[in-house]
């Protein structure tokens, strides 16, 4: 069987939201990784001695898009960054600070309101898009292309910490891991849906698409996030920072789960109030809010599996 496999984890490390993520195509032989970071809006003092273990770092990571510029050097994150080559960056053109991570990027591209105004790459036949959001910030959307056919997916969504062992450490060169969560942890399974019209008229398809968001996006940013979703339909998994007033026109404007897809708000607990958790909790049951907390994530792995007549 010919296959698409994705291994997502989000996390908090150094007072950064963190996303990174794996991709393997079976049938191409192509590995990509990549990583999204950015600064807490309302970060509080957390504990001390936070170990960053829950990420495994891979060596390489093909796609580095930074939220915000200003992030200053933070031990936790240069270690976790310390012996990893990058190959692409991409980071804002207007900042409130420098980027001061030892980083070294083959390629770095700057996006702002008097240069291209967003970046698109392919990996792995998957399709990435990293956009301005606001002044000084940038989003990432990204989802499994449309060229090709896909006849099932599985997904597990569950919480990952630093206490237990990855299923993904013990065999790095594998994949594995899903398996190894299926008999050890209890978590959310993910059907695959086509894509489909829903009560609204919008299109769905919410296989294993994200839109990572680093504050409020303006008009400009909102057109580019609808047009993504037209092209690979509604967001699974949307990273937000605190924006209960918000939350309305984020509702309005994206593929919500009114078809009885679960959608996932993630964001860290040193930003978010109980007014946003609520009000994304009132919004129905196939909706789960999950709050980051230094050592803890949520981990998403699974597969997308080739249609028989696809090739």
């Amino acid at each position: 069987m010919e296959m698409k496999y994705f291994r997502f984890l989000f996390g908090e490390i150094g007072q950064c939201f963190v996303h990174l993520g794996e991709l393997k195509d079976t049938r191409t032989g192509k590995h990509f990784t990549f990583l999204y970071l950015r600064k807490a809006e309302r970060h509080v003092d957390q504990m001390k001695g936070t170990e960053h273990r829950l990420f495994l770092c891979p060596e390489k990571i093909d796609l580095f898009v930074l939220g915000q510029s200003g992030i200053s050097e933070d031990r936790e994150l240069e270690e976790f960054l310390r012996k990893t080559a990058i190959k692409t960056l991409v980071l804002p053109q207007e900042s409130r600070g420098d980027f001061c991570l030892p980083v070294k990027a083959e390629e770095i591209i700057k996006i702002g309101a008097s240069k291209e105004k967003a970046y698109r790459m392919e990996g792995a036949g998957w399709c990435f898009c990293a956009a301005r959001c606001s002044e000084s910030s940038l989003m990432m959307l990204y989802g499994p292309g449309r060229k090709e056919e896909f006849e099932d997916c599985v997904m597990s969504v569950k919480a990952a910490d630093s206490s237990r062992r990855c299923f993904r450490e013990s065999c790095p060169d594998e994949y594995g891991c899903a398996l190894g969560c299926r008999l050890h942890q209890d978590y959310d399974e993910c059907k695959y849906q086509r894509r489909e019209r829903t009560a609204s008229g919008k299109t769905v398809n919410f296989g294993a698409t994200a839109l990572l968001l680093p504050a409020v996006p303006d008009s400009e940013a909102w057109a580019l996030i609808e047009e993504f979703q037209k092209e690979l339909g509604g967001f699974r998994f949307l990273g937000i920072p605190d924006m209960k007033e918000h939350m309305e026109q984020l509702e309005r404007r994206l593929c919500t789960s009114e078809a009885g897809y679960r959608q996932y708000f993630i964001g860290m607990g040193t930003e978010l109030s109980d007014s946003t958790i609520a009000e994304v909790n009132r919004g129905g049951l196939q909706r789960r809010m999950a709050v980051l907390r230094p050592g803890e994530g949520l981990c998403c792995s699974g597969f997308l599996k080739y249609a028989a007549n696809e090739g």
